[in-house]
């Protein structure tokens, strides 16, 4: 039986998060990879320190992977395949497997934005969605009252 001190070792990440960098860590389990980037003064390509070749055997990062970007940050812009983005505070976008070319930027270098991703591996293209806070489905779960600590 696993206890809360050996799944924060085993899943926690931390250190997700430098100025005009992509952070990745990838997981076996499920072959999915977490990153993490907070373009600054640059705009910055998803692959930016990763070698796609060594690490996915694939030319670029989707081409068999697909990824969901939720923007924890200020506002900012992803730019995939051509294609120009604004995300603010809690939107997301989901892109396709196949997109080559994923650009991140932010709006403010005082206030930027923070892009928390996670990629899987896709066997099928669907359309590339920008989903706002504003047009997302909620549906408030639980209680706080009533919830574990």
């Amino acid at each position: 039986m696993c206890d809360k001190k050996v799944n924060r070792d085993e899943f926690l990440i931390q250190d997700l998060y430098h100025p005009d960098e992509v952070v990745s860590v990838y997981s076996h389990v499920d072959r999915m990879v977490t990153l993490g980037c907070m373009p600054v003064k640059e705009h910055v390509s998803i692959e930016k320190g990763i070698d796609c070749w060594k690490n996915f055997g694939t030319h670029y990062f989707l081409e068999r992977r697909e990824i969901g970007i939720f923007n924890i940050g200020g506002a900012g812009s992803i730019t995939a395949d051509g294609v120009e983005y604004h995300l603010g505070y809690k939107d997301c976008l989901y892109i396709t497997k196949g997109t080559k070319e994923v650009i991140f930027s932010s709006d403010s270098e005082e206030a930027p934005a923070k892009f928390y991703m996670v990629s899987a591996p896709a066997h099928t293209s669907y359309e590339t969605k920008l989903i706002t806070l504003k047009d997302a489905a909620k549906r408030p779960l639980g209680d706080a009252n009533t919830s574990n600590p």
